[in-house]
This record gives structure tokens, C-alpha cells and sequence, in this order.
């Protein structure tokens, strides 16, 4: 699908995993090695970079744990087992709604919306 994917089995690694990388879609589990870390790497994803979405991916499914995890600020949640192409599909729609408008490196600014590219604010063709 073209995504770069990184994955992390403590809540330490995923935390500098956020610190190393801007991330435009975060995926959660709500439990990693027999500990609710969701709501603890929720606030981390969002202070680190608040355009970030934050999409918990877990076997917790009730409907009190689905509202929790998205009052603690997740902006999907999707119960496993699951289907690849709803994953997909959610992860696109979360992308967006939440990635990266345009981007900048070096002088240069590319806008994905306008499909522009821009060199210290001239317009290149």
C-alpha cells in the first residue's frame, strides 16, 4: 500500500519510535505484555505531534472499552479479529483526514493538495 510501517513491543520503544518519527497515523493495541498502555501512548502520539491520528487496534471490544479509548483521545478504534481491507480502508480514511497537507525539506514545499512544488517560495513546474 505503500505505507512505512515500524512496530514497537514496549510502551519505552513505541515512545521513541513517536520521537524519531512523524507519524501520520498511530496504530495502538490497548495491551501490550498483559498491560493497558492505550491511554499512556494515546497522550504521548498527540503531544508529540497533534495532527497525528491515533487508530486503536484491539481485542478489548466492548462497547464501554471502544468509548473509553475514544474519550482518551483515539480518533478510530477497531476490535480484532479484524478484515485487512476494512484496516486498510479505515487507515486511508484516517490519512486523509489527518496527514500532512504539504510538505518541507531543504527549501523545498510540496503541497499534495494543489500538486505543487515550491523552491524558497517560487513555484517550480
Amino acid at each position: 500500500e505503500g505505507w512505512i510501517v515500524d512496530t514497537a513491543n514496549t510502551l519505552d520503544d513505541a515512545k521513541a519510535h513517536i520521537d524519531a518519527y512523524g507519524y501520520g497515523v498511530v496504530v495502538v493495541d490497548r495491551t501490550v505484555n498483559g498491560k493497558d498502555i492505550s491511554r499512556t501512548l494515546i497522550d504521548y502520539a498527540k503531544l508529540k505531534n497533534p495532527a497525528s491520528a491515533v487508530l486503536i487496534l484491539s481485542a478489548l471490544g466492548t462497547i464501554d472499552e471502544k468509548v473509553e479509548g475514544l474519550e482518551w483521545g483515539a480518533d478510530d478504534y477497531m476490535e480484532k479479529p479484524f478484515d485487512t481491507k476494512e484496516l486498510k480502508a479505515r487507515l486511508n480514511a484516517l490519512q486523509r483526514r489527518f496527514g500532512a497537507k504539504a510538505m518541507e525539506l531543504e527549501g523545498f514545499s510540496v503541497d499534495q493538495e494543489s500538486k505543487t512544488i515550491t523552491h524558497q517560495n517560487q513555484q517550480d513546474v
